[in-house]
């Protein structure tokens, strides 16, 4: 098992990979924002076009997709926050390649993944699904009694040295 000093990041993936439009390209990660930048110029040569046009490399964004609350979101990675982000990635995780204007509020509309399938339901709206546990014992009188024990009580500690269990030796 790898260790690492838990002052320090743990180290990045072997691969991630670049999404720009349909394109999918694995990349091995940069640690520095820059050098991500210019590798996805390297990988997708239409960003180079944009980059020179806009004058600007600040008009290009990486995203990633992550689960929150429940609904998946996509999330900005800062150029603070690339190395720390990069090197908590997963293997073949997608950053996604975005070109954006600095001065607009950006909203970004990722396909979801797959939908897994549902657990059926019972015409009475439950789940099908049958628990595990032993059903409650129906009480006499008093709903807080405990279920007898099928051994029964000791009632005596001289019976105790009598009952003794069969792993522990006399």
């Amino acid at each position: 098992m790898a260790t690492y000093n838990r002052t320090s990041l743990p180290p990045p993936p072997e691969v991630i990979i670049y999404r720009y439009g349909d394109k999918l390209v694995y990349v091995k990660p940069a640690m520095e924002y820059e050098e991500a930048i210019e590798l996805a110029l390297q990988e997708f040569p239409v960003l180079k076009s944009i980059a020179a046009e806009k004058q600007s490399r600040e008009h290009i964004a990486f995203y990633i997709t992550n689960a929150m609350h429940g609904k998946r979101e996509s999330i900005c990675i800062s150029k603070s926050a690339w190395k720390p982000c990069v090197s908590r990635m997963l293997r073949g995780e997608i950053v996604t390649i975005f070109v954006v204007d600095p001065s607009k509020e950006v909203t970004i509309q990722i396909e979801p993944p797959p939908q897994y399938l549902e657990v059926p339901e019972s015409s009475s709206g439950r789940h099908t699904r049958k628990s595990r546990s032993t059903p409650p014992h129906s009480s006499r009188g008093n709903s807080c009694s405990r279920p007898h024990s099928p051994a029964g009580s000791v009632k005596s500690p001289d019976s105790l040295l009598t009952r003794r269990r069969s792993w522990f030796r006399r």
